[in-house]
């Protein structure tokens, strides 16, 4: 999901964060059903819940940014029974904003652990305001649920990716398509394009098919910040949906 190789953020220092009082940011009608989240609580809620449903957390890093009031999360869990694709683990990416610039939003997906690459889909997606109504349990214990019984959704999207062969003109289609509808900006689809080509990107994905240029997508996606990467995750999902990549394939362009 999310890749956060720089936090520094252990998950006890979220409670030194100061949950606000108001939102001076927003207007009166909506300051009045505001409700700020606590990084510590939602944090701990996301572990707490995840362990409840019998998975076990390998690893969590965490950053704050935005002067304190922005919280980014990366939640990697052990799962058992083959439940997803060899060589990958479930993750969760967690973000959130008590200066109204992010919903409470958790992204379930996995991580690649064979090529120590991050997201590789992470279309699941549960975004809830920050209104009095929040609860964070029964939200995070929603997402948690739904993702769970999808898993099979995930192991068909992966072989559905290393069945499709990609040419040049292929390749090139989808990086033209990834940089107009914005999943990354043009200069990183340039990056892209040369891990794609790399002789170490090569060896690792011999076969040239959507699933080693997914890879590439996600090696340099996990370069950016948080928020890049995040909103990567649905531009992602689309750009190697069936539609999209049949059109590249057989020539034809959205």
């Amino acid at each position: 999901m999310l890749y956060l190789q720089d936090s520094g953020v252990s998950l006890r220092e979220l409670r030194n964060y100061p949950v606000p009082d108001a939102c001076p940011w927003a207007s009166e009608v909506a300051s009045s059903h505001w409700k700020p989240v606590s990084h510590f609580d939602l944090a701990t809620t996301v572990i707490d819940e995840a362990a409840a449903v019998g998975l076990e957390p390998t690893e969590h890093l965490w950053d704050v940014k935005g002067d304190g009031h922005d919280l980014f999360g990366a939640v990697d869990f052990r799962t058992r029974g083959g439940r997803l694709p060899q060589g990958t683990v479930l993750s969760i990416g967690v973000r959130h904003s008590n200066m109204g610039r992010y919903a409470v939003s958790l992204a379930f997906g996995a991580r690649v652990t064979v090529c120590s690459n991050g997201l590789f889909i992470g279309e699941h997606i549960v975004s809830r305001k920050h209104t009095k109504g929040l609860v964070l349990g029964p939200a995070v214990r929603e997402g948690l649920h739904e993702y769970l019984e999808s898993l099979s959704e995930v192991r068909a999207f992966v072989r559905r990716l290393k069945r499709q062969q990609l040419d040049d003109t292929a390749v090139t289609s989808l990086l033209m398509w990834a940089g107009r509808e914005k999943v990354l900006a043009f200069s990183a689809i340039g990056q892209v394009d040369a891990e794609w080509r790399s002789a170490l990107h090569q060896r690792a994905f011999k076969r040239r098919n959507a699933w080693g240029l997914y890879n590439a997508f996600t090696e340099i996606v996990k370069r950016k910040s948080a928020p890049v990467q995040f909103n990567a995750l649905r531009g992602l999902t689309e750009l190697f949906s069936p539609e999209i990549l049949n059109n590249a394939v057989h020539g034809g362009q959205r």
